[in-house]
């Protein structure tokens, strides 16, 4: 059923990781980040990393860390875009003041 075809799939995705881990393992990882709950992504992903860490030990760790560091630094982005939106605001606020003054 269902669960014999998950496998196949967690299977099939394992081997093309351990044999092109390039392919595999950044889709992977964006997945598991955007749904942490999903168990099958973090099988897969477990699964990957064992496969891979005689091969290129640290790939999937490494991958992880890139991909929190550009979500780090596009919430970062996002803050900065609206305090200059605020400062703005501010400035505009302050202008409207001084025109109706």
């Amino acid at each position: 059923g269902e669960a014999c075809v998950r496998q196949h799939v967690r299977t099939l995705i394992t081997h093309i990781g351990a044999d092109l881990p390039d392919a595999i393992i950044y889709p992977t990882v964006v997945g598991h980040l955007e749904n942490p709950s999903s168990r099958q992504l973090s099988s897969i992903l477990e699964h990957l990393r064992m496969s891979c860490e005689s091969k290129s030990p640290g790939l999937v760790a490494g991958v992880q860390q890139v991909l929190r560091e550009l979500n780090r630094c596009s919430i970062l982005r996002e803050d900065l875009v609206w305090s200059v939106l605020q400062d703005g605001m501010h400035k505009v606020s302050a202008g409207m003041r001084l025109m109706r003054g």
